[in-house]
């Protein structure tokens, strides 16, 4: 995994809220190019995992797959 793709790894994860793209290359001082080609690492590195990486339109955020939902609902009561 690139050094962009585990920093926005760890800054999605950090987030109490979805990131706009613009805040995520500002906070890698990267390009918008080269923030969406680590994304899609990361989605890619995600595959298979408890967690996936989200976007509604210009916002990101790492959420729950829903087949894990009632297993963290249950934990977290």
């Amino acid at each position: 995994m690139s050094d962009i793709s585990a920093a926005l790894e760890a800054i999605l994860f950090s987030s109490n809220r979805p990131l706009k793209l613009r805040e995520l290359q500002q906070a890698t001082d990267s390009d918008r190019i080269a923030v969406e080609s680590a994304l899609d690492e990361l989605r890619e590195a995600l595959a298979g995992r408890g967690v996936m990486l989200m976007r509604h339109h210009d916002e990101i955020h790492l959420a729950t797959r829903p087949e894990y939902t009632a297993a963290v609902r249950r934990a977290l009561r």
